[in-house]
């Protein structure tokens, strides 16, 4: 069963309380929590992330990153733990906040 959350695929196993999602943006997310009845601590829900590659939320919205030459394909990181891809995660956001403050809008004038 498919559910249109806008979450862009959310998708419950037929008979089970399991469900997937691709990268929800945060609304999307709560959407999706909300359709489990999990709002406000009602429901206990376990959340396992099976993403192999960093992943970082701007302004409520997923970025994952990708090869310039391949945008559509997922990185392939078979068999990397969750410290490996959280450190990813967090050299991502650096990375991102060093060159956000080369941008000449995030320059403050002196």
């Amino acid at each position: 069963m498919f559910v249109n959350t806008r979450l862009g695929l959310f998708a419950q196993v037929d008979g089970l309380r399991v469900f997937g999602v691709a990268i929800p943006t945060v609304a999307g997310l709560r959407r999706a929590l909300n359709s489990m009845g999990a709002q406000r601590g009602k429901r206990c829900v376990y959340w396992q992330n099976l993403r192999e590659e960093p992943l970082i939320f701007i302004n409520g919205h997923p970025f994952v990153v990708r090869e310039a030459d391949k945008p559509f394909s997922n990185l392939e990181y078979t068999g990397i733990d969750r410290s490996r891809v959280e450190g990813m995660e967090v050299r991502l956001k650096q990375d991102i906040l060093t060159e956000v403050s080369k941008m000449p809008w995030s320059q403050s004038s002196a």
